[in-house]
This record gives structure tokens, C-alpha cells and sequence, in this order.
């Protein structure tokens, strides 16, 4: 376990890379991994707390938005994300999805996004029904397991 100054290699690495590469490219599922629960908090921790709370009373076969992995359809899409969002440091992966025993959902970040602003509850049901409004706000989330098929160009922590 990386101590000290080692912290740093892993934030910029990345745990992702570094157990896809012992994984000779698969990386287990966000709540197969240890400590994967609250994997995610969100820009907007009253909204995720919103969109939970009604996911798991009236969606629960959907993945939770805190315990996936967030995927986008294209590399264009994933770059303009990576930049909207401010996350220079982070690295745009291909990936495949490991279907079995996983739960998936393509999601219009719209509902999301909008949702803070007038706190209207059918914007949720919207999107974890899975209503496209615009598709180039697609995301997608996954709680599964992945391939990665680049994993032999990837490092591992010392």
C-alpha cells in the first residue's frame, strides 16, 4: 500500500488502470470493489441524494449513481465532458462491458441538470426510465464488470 508521497502516483494513475492492469485488462464492478459503496458523491450532493432516494424506492434494478461507472457513447462526447467539467487530469479510456450479472442504464443528463432549478420529481422518474430528450446528453451508467483493451499500455502503483 502506497504511503506518504507515493499518494500522489496513485491519485494520477489511477486505481482503474492500475487494477485493470492486474486484472489483465478486467476490472470488477464498482460494488464488487472493496470500499465501492459511495463510490461517488457528485458535483451536487442534495441532488444525488434526491435522485437515490427515489432510485431505490421505485428503481432499484437500476445501477445507483453513486456505485457505477459513467460512461459516454463516443470519445468526442467523453472529451467535451472532460472539458465542461473541468478534468484536465483525467484520461479517456476504451473500454467493453462485461454483460453478466450487471445492471446498466443510458441516462439523459438533462433530467439531472435541471432538476435543481425546479426540484420537479418527474425530471427524475424521467431519468431512470431512461426518456431521451437530447441525445448528446447521454451518459451512461454501469455497475459491472469491464474490459479494457489497452490494459497492456497501462502502469501499476510500485
Amino acid at each position: 500500500m502506497p504511503t506518504g508521497k507515493d499518494i500522489n502516483d496513485v491519485k494520477s494513475l489511477g486505481m482503474i488502470q492500475h487494477n485493470a492492469k492486474l486484472g489483465q485488462g478486467v476490472v470488477l464492478a464498482v460494488t464488487k470493489m472493496p470500499g465501492g459503496k459511495n463510490f461517488r458523491h457528485g458535483r451536487r450532493p442534495q441532488v444525488e441524494s434526491k435522485f437515490e432516494e427515489i432510485r431505490k424506492k421505485n428503481y432499484p434494478d437500476r445501477p445507483s449513481r453513486t456505485e457505477c461507472f459513467y460512461m459516454s457513447l463516443t470519445q468526442e462526447l467523453a472529451e467535451q465532458r472532460k472539458a465542461i467539467w473541468g478534468s484536465k487530469d483525467r484520461e479517456i479510456f476504451r473500454c467493453r462491458i462485461i454483460p453478466a450479472q450487471a445492471k446498466i442504464l443510458a441516462a439523459d443528463m438533462t433530467f439531472y441538470n435541471n432538476f435543481e432549478d425546479t426540484e420537479n420529481e418527474e425530471l427524475i422518474h424521467n431519468y431512470w426510465n431512461g426518456v431521451i430528450k437530447d441525445e448528446s446528453e447521454i451518459e451512461i451508467l454501469f455497475d459491472g464488470s469491464l474490459y479494457f483493451p489497452d490494459w497492456q499500455s497501462f502502469e501499476t502503483i510500485p
